[in-house]
């Protein structure tokens, strides 16, 4: 029998996968709408953190303005108290744009002003006259500007509007902007910060390429239509503003073009980018910056103090003569990007209720905006509401770090690793090792693997059933573990599981097991205060099974091997590939020498963007494909196998697919993993490290592996009784495929 995956069990006991189940919120209805304003507030808090370009680009530390808020949220007895403190929030930024929308604007009442009317030969249109006006009465004027525009020589747009202007301002002067400017006119290019991927925090070193970086975005383009004045036409338009009014790309691109100019009526006011919006409870919403202009605004050509009418300066400017004269565009001095490391307050093992709603925060937004396989686990925006009573209540290290392993539960994945707190310890048996493996055969847990001789000393042997750890039934044990664990099937849940199965404290375990016919023992084995590596295997990990097949490890074999492996396997009519474990990278090496089929392509992945130029939190990847490299060596052209179970996760199940591509290898056992794509890991309060999956991995096809893992062609599981006869047989059923084909 081949060596299990005993760096599996390492992963398991350093890494801590964790979880449980949420608790419910409570009926009250004052408790609901308190968890509701901090559910928006954690939103509003990460739409900033991963798209508001001042948090990449300044020395912001935005944790300190979250857990000032935080009492003030939760000490709200109104929407109002709510919205201010979530506005005071927002303004820490020092952004006139990142803000609490304000309400509509009440409707107008009394006889309408005219959106169009001539001061002689000047056009003015009067967009305040539709401040407050039924949608309906404002979508209908809108359609009888561009004819008044066709022909004019001077526009002043009135923009002074009495409450914060409505967005439809800056959408229609940039509709209307191509009637009135050069066919060369263009707005401001704008930055943003794209996360492609998540570059991973704290130590972790990750082989999936992920990074944070500026995203120049051109200008807009305001091209004239075809039916429109001639290019050269001498228009002379006039934004007559003030500090209720963003002035956006068009006033910009009019103001660079010689033929724009802005009027202020106490002080102008430009978006310099754009933004999004978060809901938020009541009606309101939270506008979040997401670009930056990357050249400067032109600021205001003429300003009047606030009290006066700014009109008659307008005017004057719209009627002046003198010729088109282009101006100069000044690059904003944008810094440099940089990634922004969050903080991991290490010594706060029982964080604050800020800190630890602080964590949910941080957890929940990282999944959402990149978590490759985020819809294959369910309704993750009902999660943070659920979870933000456990986390208020989880007043003790222990139940932080009980909360930190429940919320992992709901992401379902083999590669959700949560460690570095020593409450993990105490959830998953205790701080001590025994190098013993596991397997749940025959729905019991079955001794597989001993690799301490300690316990061979007492008298512990493959093939026994244990039935209890240190007085406690493994009836009870194993589901208490259970629901500490995260796994992406459920096969894998009992893996790891029983990984922890045998920690507890420091000194002896006692270990009840029972053997054929119905022979109980107990045995006492020292634990291990400390994780060792395993007793390296001897001599190849490569043979012959007869003189027909060859048979191979990949858990041992290294890549200098791979070559002498195919030499020693000349001759033969089939591999077996043993996969029932961790390999060392030799898929890369391997598959070329099978690749009878002339594969281009190994396997297809996906990596989220966090991109505010394509909407943020969109649903927007990256796609491509794995090449499997070209080869000058000769081929094999006999059948392959590869055997896998649940102990073939991650690297082991891409060998699989590499294989599969290259020549059509078959696979024999019970489905792998079903846990794939280059880890990455987020850091929070208490020391924390989460990790999780950063690709979505497929079949070359297409077709899913995450949370299914490889399927065999042919099923085989062992049995207890093969365990304790000495048998492989899966590795049998494998050896009888290769030689009768069936």
């Amino acid at each position: 029998m081949c060596r299990s995956a005993r760096l599996l069990v390492l992963a398991l006991s350093l890494c801590g996968l964790c979880v449980a189940t949420a608790p419910a919120v409570a009926d009250d209805h004052d408790r609901s709408a308190a968890v509701e304003r901090l559910a928006a507030l954690g939103k509003v808090w990460g739409q900033a953190r991963y798209l508001h370009p001042y948090l990449s680009t300044r020395p912001i530390d935005w944790d300190a303005p979250l857990v000032a808020t935080i009492p003030k949220v939760r000490a709200a007895t109104s929407d109002a108290e709510y919205v201010a403190a979530v506005d005071a929030m927002l303004q820490t930024l020092g952004d006139p744009v990142t803000r609490v929308a304000p309400l509509p604007a009440t409707a107008a009442t009394g006889a309408a002003r005219p959106l169009i009317r001539r001061e002689g030969a000047v056009v003015v249109i009067d967009l305040t006259s539709l401040e407050g006006r039924p949608e309906a009465e404002v979508q209908a004027a809108f359609s009888a500007v561009p004819a008044a525009l066709a022909d004019a020589t001077a526009v002043v747009f009135d923009l002074r509007f009495a409450g914060d202007a409505p967005d439809w301002a800056t959408w229609l002067l940039d509709r209307w902007a191509p009637l009135l400017l050069p066919d060369d006119a263009a707005g401001p290019a704008m930055r943003a910060i794209v996360h492609d991927g998540y570059a991973p925090q704290g130590k972790l070193m990750s082989s999936g390429g992920y990074s944070t970086y500026a995203k120049t975005v051109a200008g807009v383009r305001y091209r004239r239509a075809p039916a429109t004045r001639p290019a050269s036409a001498d228009v002379r338009v006039v934004y007559l503003t003030n500090p209720r009014m963003l002035l956006d790309g068009a006033p910009w691109a009019a103001q660079r073009s010689g033929h724009g100019f802005v009027v202020a009526q106490g002080a102008a006011r430009y978006a310099l980018g754009d933004w999004t919006d978060v809901p938020l409870p009541g009606g309101r919403s939270a506008s979040i910056r997401t670009t930056e202009w990357s050249e400067a605004a032109f600021g205001a050509d003429v300003t009047v103090p606030a009290n006066r009418d700014g009109l008659k300066a307008a005017l004057a400017l719209a009627r002046k003569k003198g010729a088109i004269k282009p101006r100069v565009a000044q690059p904003a001095p944008l810094p440099m990007p940089r990634f922004v490391a969050d903080a991991t307050y290490d010594d706060q093992l029982a964080p604050s209720v800020e800190l630890r709603l602080l964590a949910l925060f941080r957890v929940w937004t990282v999944i959402d905006r990149i978590y490759p396989y985020l819809p294959l686990i369910g309704d993750w925006d009902a999660v943070l509401p659920a979870s933000i009573p456990r986390f208020e209540a989880a007043t003790t290290a222990e139940a932080y770090a009980a909360a930190l392993l429940e919320l992992g539960t709901h992401v379902p994945d083999g590669h959700t690793f949560i460690s570095g707190h020593p409450g993990f310890a105490a959830l998953r048996g205790g701080p001590a090792f025994l190098a013993v493996e596991l397997r749940w055969i025959d729905k019991q847990a079955v001794v597989t693997l001993i690799d301490a001789p300690a316990a061979i000393a007492a008298g512990l042997q493959v093939g026994d059933v244990v039935t209890a750890v240190d007085g406690e039934p493994m009836t009870a044990r194993l589901p208490r573990l259970l629901a500490y664990v995260s796994a992406s099937t459920e096969a894998t849940r009992y893996r790891n599981a029983l990984g922890y199965a045998l920690r507890g404290p420091a000194g002896d375990a006692l270990l009840t097991v029972t053997r054929a016919k119905g022979v109980t023992k107990e045995l006492r084995i020292p634990r291990a205060d400390a994780w060792t590596p395993p007793t390296p295997p001897t001599g190849l990990p490569y043979r012959l099974i007869g003189a027909d097949l060859g048979y191979v490890v990949l858990e041992d074999l290294t890549p200098a091997q791979v070559a002498p492996m195919f030499e020693a396997f000349k001759a033969t009519k089939g591999i077996v590939f043993d996969m029932r474990g961790y390999p060392q990278g030799t898929a890369w090496a391997i598959a070329p020498r099978l690749n009878t089929r002339k594969a281009p392509y190994a396997a297809m992945f996906h990596r989220r963007f966090v991109d505010p130029a394509m909407g943020g939190r969109d649903a927007t990847t990256l796609e491509f494909l794995q090449t499997i490299p070209p080869t000058t060596d000769w081929l094999y052209q006999g059948k392959t196998v590869m055997l896998i179970d649940d102990r073939t996760q991650s690297q082991a199940e891409h060998t699989g697919l590499f294989l599969e591509a290259a020549n059509g290898t078959k696979f024999i056992g019970t489905p792998s993993a079903g846990a794939n794509g280059d880890v990455t890991a987020m850091v929070l309060p208490g020391g924390v490290s989460w990790m999780f999956t950063g690709h979505d991995v497929r079949h070359a096809d297409g077709r899913q592996l995450q949370r299914l893992g490889l399927q065999p062609d042919v099923r085989i599981a062992p049995t207890l009784a093969g365990i304790r006869a000495g048998k492989d047989e899966v590795l049998d059923r494998a050896v009888a495929y290769l030689r009768t084909g069936n």
